[in-house]
């Protein structure tokens, strides 16, 4: 093997081993509680891309009785500002930041470089 040919293939390895190790950094935890006509709340702490989180109560005002379900999406977070979907509403903001989402409120807690960490909330939710 030539040395330009030695190059190449540690080139190609180290390539697939940073977009293994990236890939390895989308984690995604979320804590969720509802008590019926009090409140609901999650807080969900994102980096990179993850699956969606099901909301135990809706954000939509257009859902009611049994529609007890919405769900979020995180959607990417760059230059301090986070845009994520909760429902079929999309929403930006940043860090320290509460938003209005439908007929819940959204606590920007944390952003950063593709990464959110959000409580969204309908009522008053207990002090965490």
């Amino acid at each position: 093997m030539t040395t330009r040919g030695a190059r190449r293939t540690w080139a190609a390895l180290a390539a697939v081993a940073v977009a293994t190790t990236l890939a390895g950094c989308n984690k995604q935890t979320s804590s969720c509680s509802f008590e019926s006509g009090e409140y609901g709340v999650c807080t969900v702490d994102t980096t990179g891309s993850a699956d969606s989180v099901e909301l135990p109560f809706y954000v939509d005002p257009e859902k009611s009785g049994s529609e007890f379900a919405d769900h979020y999406d995180f959607e990417k977070a760059e230059g301090g500002v986070a845009t994520f979907v909760a429902g079929d509403i999309e929403q930006s903001c940043k860090q320290g930041e509460t938003v209005e989402v439908g007929q819940a409120r959204a606590d920007c807690l944390e952003v950063g470089e593709d990464r959110l960490k959000v409580r969204l909330y309908v009522g008053t939710p207990p002090d965490e």
